[in-house]
């Protein structure tokens, strides 16, 4: 079953972290659809914010899942982060560096993303099935629930087929149900 945060569990959730660059972390999650290994090999080169375009492309040492490339459009909410991140790093916004990065210029480690993310769902009261990924999930039902096109959807969550995305019809049905 692919589990979401509810609009409350979301902001508990935000207010919950106190590590600003975790919060950034989260938010891209939040308002991209990324994966967690997506997020973390991006690097200030894939952003183009004038634009307001996020590229998520195959590296060296990272293939998407799929192996598909695509360009998410950074959304109203995500912006501001965006910029505010850049401006952070004026000094070193290079874009071989990775938003992300440890002090030795590599991406951070998936652990260490999980570890903090688990503990800051803890510490906001939330149910500890609650992973990282059900970030993904809760933006991708958040765009069908909007009447978003699945093609559209299909497209933003880099699904290789559109099977995987009508996986996320069971959801909407149980709000066409409440509806009713």
């Amino acid at each position: 079953e692919k589990m979401v945060f509810t609009e409350d569990e979301i902001l508990l959730l935000i207010n919950a972290i106190d590590i600003p660059l975790l919060k950034n972390f989260v938010m891209i999650g939040l308002y991209t659809g990324m994966r967690l290994a997506e997020i973390l090999n991006l690097q200030w080169n894939d952003i183009l914010l004038e634009d307001k375009i996020i590229k998520v492309l195959n590296k060296e040492n990272h293939r998407t899942k799929t192996t598909k490339i695509r360009s998410i459009p950074i959304s109203e909410k995500l912006y501001p982060v965006m910029l505010a991140m850049k401006n952070e790093n004026k000094g070193t916004y290079i874009g071989e560096k990775y938003l992300f990065q440890s002090y030795t210029d590599r991406p951070f480690d998936k652990s260490f993303i999980t570890t903090k993310f688990k503990s800051c769902v803890i510490k906001a009261g939330l149910p500890d099935h609650l992973h990282f990924h059900n970030l993904r999930h809760t933006f991708i039902t958040q765009l069908l629930r909007k009447g978003i096109s699945i093609y559209k959807v299909k497209v933003l969550a880099g699904h290789s087929s559109i099977k995987t995305t009508e996986g996320y019809a069971h959801l909407i049905v149980e709000d066409l149900r409440n509806a009713v």
